[in-house]
């Protein structure tokens, strides 16, 4: 879901884009990668307070990949995975809440295992060059 949102967003800027999974730390990936930034979203003040004592861990980590903080748009803040998979599970129309491009898998009235695998925490790894 992720590559089939955003890639079509990076082709248009002329970005290379790549989406990938792992099963260790987010930071680990981000290494591993080459990546030098990790963006993160936020929904709120609950969000900043987490992801700060995270970024400050993950800076002890891996000194070299730096947090950058994006702030949801409030019409999405409200939105969080888990309140869509109850929804989903309750068998209730998730539509609009999810990106009109998801795959066919997580379509409304789909089993709730399905959307699932579709919303695993996550953050977006870039590699930006170093400027003079």
């Amino acid at each position: 879901m992720l590559r089939a949102v955003c890639a079509p967003i990076a082709k248009k800027a002329g970005c290379a884009f790549e989406a990938s999974t792992y099963d260790n730390l987010t930071v680990a990936a981000a290494r591993a990668a080459g990546a030098t930034i990790m963006v993160r979203g936020l929904r709120d003040g609950t969000d900043l307070d987490y992801e700060m004592q995270l970024a400050g861990m993950n800076q002890a980590m891996a000194p070299e990949v730096h947090t950058v903080f994006v702030p949801a748009s409030p019409a999405v803040r409200p939105i969080t995975a888990t309140l869509v998979r109850q929804i989903a599970g309750m068998g209730g129309d998730f539509s609009a809440f999810v990106p009109p491009r998801s795959p066919p898998n997580s379509r409304p009235n789909s089993p709730a295992s399905a959307l699932a695998r579709c919303f695993r925490p996550t953050s977006l790894a870039l590699s930006i060059p170093e400027f003079p």
